[in-house]
């Protein structure tokens, strides 16, 4: 087995989660990684929200972009539900601080924040190496957001799957795309079979 990435959780100014990312830099650099996802900038409780908190994430997925450097591996940055970064035009604010950080697309995280992905690849197309690929149904009865996240095919987005795949093919993408489900009324091989139907009817 290939170990395509770890996720990784850093944000706004926490140096003990940094230094934790820093270690585990280290031991996916055993299993030869070559690209780490990072998510970062969750708000605390009450935290008053502005621009500076781009700067402050930038620098800090700075400095974890050049420790993994040392290991011949990239930091891709992963924007997210309930983080700091969620849609395309907070990636635009936070890439405004970085210059060797790397991006993570993920299909249903920016769309269900209002964001075309495939936008998304063509703002990026020379920072992206590594994409999560995901779906989300808005109309559902849930107690979590992430129950939102449902197989390939069965979400309510619209999420244009194959043009965002051509899109990474036109643009020379040769990295993991990973198929991620967070949570299933099914089982996972169930969930998985599904959504590996969907991408056969695709044509891939």
């Amino acid at each position: 087995l290939v170990l395509a990435s770890l996720s990784i959780i850093i944000g706004l100014g926490n140096r003990e989660k940094l230094e934790e990312a820093k270690r585990k830099v280290e031991y996916a650099a055993e299993f030869d990684v070559k690209a780490l996802m990072v998510c970062g900038g969750f708000p605390k409780e009450g935290m008053n929200l502005d621009e500076s908190h781009f700067e402050v994430l930038g620098k800090e997925l700075e400095e974890l972009s050049r420790h993994a450097c040392k290991f011949s591996m990239e930091v891709a940055f992963h924007p997210h539900i309930s983080c700091r970064v969620e849609t395309k035009e907070d990636i635009d604010k936070l890439f405004k601080h970085t210059k060797s950080t790397k991006l993570c697309p993920d299909t249903a995280h920016l769309a269900a924040k209002g964001s075309d992905p495939i936008q998304v690849l063509d703002a990026y197309k020379d920072k992206i190496v590594y994409v999560h690929l995901k779906d989300w149904r808005k109309e559902k009865e849930v107690n979590h957001y992430w129950e939102h996240f449902v197989e390939l095919g069965e979400g309510d987005l619209g999420i244009d799957f194959s043009g965002f795949l051509t899109k990474l093919e036109q643009i020379g993408y040769e990295g993991w795309i990973a198929v991620e489900l967070d949570s299933t009324t099914r089982t996972p091989l169930k969930s998985a079979k599904i959504s590996r139907q969907y991408l056969k009817r695709l044509g891939y």
